[in-house]
């Protein structure tokens, strides 16, 4: 999770490329969609990537989102993908929603990943640059990742919170 290059100029086969190294050594999960849908989530993809962050580890429990080269202070609830072990994206979502997280955009269209759910960070505080992962959890429709591989994440796995809702 702490490394990562900017999303936006990475090729989907350059990304594929990467997955394809960490799957050797971990477990990946395929996303339900077939690649030629990616047309119907692009203008989402669009819509949200101004609000695209990296979420980057600055310790084991201190995270910070990198947006356009600029450190962010991560507040609330986002929709993430954990596409290797140094590549973790995040867009925020809506409190009271669950289906609105669009994680096949969010990978931007990769046919598998290590993770993928919702975290919510709290800064530690007022004026820190830093969060903590308050929870995360792996409420995915599109990958369906099995939370016993919540460590894939890169989050605390004593942050993990099973869904109390179907997706």
């Amino acid at each position: 999770m702490p490394g990562g290059t900017n999303r936006e100029n990475v090729s989907t086969d350059q990304v594929q490329d990467r997955v394809e190294k960490t799957k050797k050594r971990s477990k990946s999960f395929k996303s339900k969609f077939d690649y030629s849908l990616h047309v119907l989530y692009k203008k989402e993809r669009e819509k949200r990537l101004p609000t695209l962050v990296q979420i980057r580890k600055a310790e084991r429990d201190k995270f910070y989102g990198l947006s356009n080269n600029q450190k962010r202070r991560l507040k609330g609830t986002y929709a993430f993908v954990t596409l290797t072990e140094d590549e973790t994206l995040a867009w925020p979502k809506s409190e009271d929603k669950h289906n609105d997280t669009c994680h096949f955009a969010l990978a931007n269209f990769a046919p598998t990943l290590l993770f993928a759910g919702e975290v919510k960070f709290n800064p530690l505080t007022a004026s820190s640059e830093f969060s903590t992962c308050e929870m995360f959890n792996n409420a995915s429709g599109t990958y369906k990742p099995e939370a016993q591989y919540m460590e894939q994440s890169g989050f605390p796995p004593e942050s993990f919170v099973a869904p109390t809702f179907s997706y």
